[in-house]
């Protein structure tokens, strides 16, 4: 039986999924609308400061590819922990610990990124429960060797 810690972590991953892959697709598709946007922003806030436009085009390209890769890598990621796959609970961890990092370095800029450092590290410490590592064993205990207490 899958853990409902393990659902709870899928359907944060499948939001996450969601969210990378309809922004990114959202950034292709409109890019007409969205570039000059983003292009007057960056003068707002960049103070004085260009970028050639060719080059804040690729930019911009790249960045739309980027964030369909990572929706597209959360998308796989939630699939392997719904189906209990020891590599999806590393890779979680991983992206988690890249999270909290990532929160931790915008932090002064965003109060509310204490809220993901706090989310990533409760699903890290969660994953590395001895009865949840237990369910992405690839080797499962019988019944004799639970009740018996006996280790393979």
């Amino acid at each position: 039986m899958r853990p409902f810690g393990v659902l709870l972590i899928c359907i944060l991953l499948l939001f996450n999924a969601f969210v990378c892959i309809s922004g990114a697709l959202l950034m292709v598709f409109f890019k007409e609308e969205l570039y000059p946007m983003l292009q007057k922003e960056f003068e707002a806030i960049s103070k004085g400061y260009e970028i050639p436009k060719e080059l804040f085009e690729e930019i911009y390209d790249k960045v739309s590819s980027v964030v369909l890769i990572i929706g597209l890598i959360f998308l796989i990621n939630a699939i392997g922990l719904f189906m209990l796959k020891n590599w999806a609970r590393l890779l979680a961890i991983a992206m988690f610990i890249f999270q909290i990092l990532y929160s931790a370095l915008i932090l002064p800029n965003d109060p509310l990124a204490m809220i993901n450092i706090a989310i990533g590290f409760a699903v890290i410490l969660y994953l590395f429960r001895g009865e949840v590592r237990e369910k992405f064993s690839s080797k499962k205990i019988s019944i004799e060797e639970r009740i018996l207490g006996q280790k393979p």
